[in-house]
């Protein structure tokens, strides 16, 4: 699965329990397209670990002073990964509010930096990571019957736990 979808420009969705290395196959995937010519930068975020009022201008950036933030402009992460790839791990993990705004980008593929009118274009390739199947997931409210809908577009990877395939662990 990783050398074919490495010679497509398609969106992934990698799905498995926590700790079955879906960051590890993205970035194989991004590596082994790399190396036939799918070029520019991969970049990742773990919506885990991020503050959900951060996540807004951590992803599209911001054009004008936010309250805690000491610059007035700064590129989002979409900006900065134009031309290349964005892993997001554990999107089931962002809050209701910011998987809209995550839809938003998937379907329009544009940047809006926020206190900006303007949207940018973002050529970005997107992985998305979920611990459990996106339709359980969407049953049990955690994830926007949209973006369910959206994700299963995708190509999808099933990773099987490591206790079933224990030759991996030490990869």
């Amino acid at each position: 699965q990783i050398s074919s979808l490495a010679k497509s420009r398609r969106d992934v969705v990698l799905v498995g329990e926590a700790g079955v290395g879906k960051g590890a196959v993205a970035k194989n995937i991004y590596i082994a397209g790399k190396q036939i010519g799918n070029d520019g930068p991969f970049l990742s975020i773990n919506l885990s670990v991020i503050d959900d009022r951060e996540l807004d201008a951590i992803l599209f950036g911001h054009d004008r002073a936010l309250q805690g933030m000491p610059v007035t402009s700064r590129r989002g992460l979409f900006d900065h990964a134009n031309g290349g790839t964005v892993l997001i791990e554990e999107l089931e993990e962002a809050s209701f509010r910011n998987q809209m705004k995550i839809l938003t980008f998937m379907n329009e593929r544009k940047s809006r930096r926020q206190g900006s009118d303007n949207p940018a274009a973002a050529d970005v390739r997107l992985f998305v990571t979920m611990k459990s199947d996106p339709g359980v997931l969407a049953e049990q409210r955690k994830l926007m019957e949209e973006l369910f809908v959206k994700v299963n577009e995708f190509e999808r990877v099933e990773i099987p736990p490591l206790r079933q395939r224990q030759d991996d662990i030490p990869l």
